[in-house]
């Protein structure tokens, strides 16, 4: 049998991963996040040289994040990891909280359809440890060789049908275009009434670091303007990520994204990615359910993706 040890730092460096992760798991992303204020930790097998588990938490003020500012952080291991292993491990996580006075655990999980096996785990075994499970749902399309009119709802194709008679067109755009993509959703957000959760400086940097992970698909109106627009992030070589996606509102009668999204499942389908992730339709802990709906219509399911909270107790 196998032997484990748990090791903590940050970086951990000269391990080779026995599991599949993603971006937003790796240092550079978390460095992007915060320069400082990481604390990781890892499972080793007995030979040291691989790790089989990690997470990373960003500590500060008592409070232990994961992540700080990403979509997801929580821990993913191997399938093969003993679930023992694992609750040594959460053990060994919280004795080192203790020493560090944290008082406040809080672990955003990825959905359930990114890594369902580990989910699964995680899901049963910290409750056991206290943690209290806040669900929200993402909505995620299965990539297959259907053609994407065929996994559409009815009502959704009527309106792909009339996307196609104003002789919209779509298109994926090059990196060069990142940024002013980013200024054009910005603009259609905040007529809306809403924000972007990143800067443009932000969205600078971080394409700056990883330019391979990021992609832009768009719909113009006479071939030149735009109307709506995508930004998608390859969260690793399955799973392509609806980061951000809107239209100009005088584009609604239209529902410009469904064409957006046609083309973004037909480039999954060309890539091999198995999973584009819509996102969830929440808006302060509050489902829009409309919004769920219209996904759904696109042909998406939705994934449970839970968050996990605990109160630690001193003394």
């Amino acid at each position: 049998m196998s032997s484990y040890k748990f090791i903590k730092g940050f970086p951990i460096k000269g391990f080779r991963e026995n599991f599949e992760t993603s971006l937003f798991h790796h240092p550079e992303h978390l460095l992007l996040q915060s320069k400082d204020g990481w604390s990781s930790y890892a499972i080793a097998d007995s030979s040291e040289s691989i790790i089989d588990a990690i997470i990373h938490f960003h500590i500060h003020e008592g409070v232990a994040l994961s992540p700080l500012r990403a979509p997801f952080g929580s821990m993913v291991f191997s399938k093969e990891l003993p679930v023992e292993t694992i609750k040594d491990f959460f053990d060994f996580i919280e004795a080192d909280f203790r020493k560090k006075g944290i008082y406040r655990i809080l672990i955003k999980n990825y959905p359930d359809a990114y890594f369902s096996n580990q989910s699964v785990i995680l899901k049963s075994l910290l409750p056991q440890y206290g943690f209290l499970n806040d669900t929200d749902q993402s909505a995620v399309i299965s990539i297959s060789e259907k053609l994407f009119d065929d996994i559409l709802h009815k009502s959704a194709r009527k309106r792909l049908k009339k996307c196609n008679n104003a002789n919209l067109t779509v298109r994926k755009l090059p990196h060069t275009k990142l940024v002013d993509t980013h200024s054009f959703l910005k603009k259609c957000r905040e007529d809306k009434g809403y924000t972007l959760s990143m800067s443009r400086s932000e969205m600078e940097r971080t394409i700056e670091v990883f330019p391979d992970n990021f992609y832009v698909f768009a719909v113009f109106a006479n071939d030149e303007e735009m109307i709506a627009a995508n930004i998608s992030i390859l969260v690793n070589r399955r799973l392509l990520y609806n980061f951000y996606h809107d239209h100009i509102k005088s584009a609604d009668y239209l529902s410009p994204v469904i064409l957006l999204n046609k083309c973004m499942y037909e480039f999954c389908q060309h890539e091999g990615i198995e999973v584009l992730d819509l996102g969830t339709s929440s808006v302060e802990g509050v489902i829009n359910q409309s919004l769920l709906d219209f996904k759904i219509r696109l042909g998406a399911v939705t994934s449970p993706k839970a968050t996990f909270v605990k109160t630690m107790q001193h003394g």
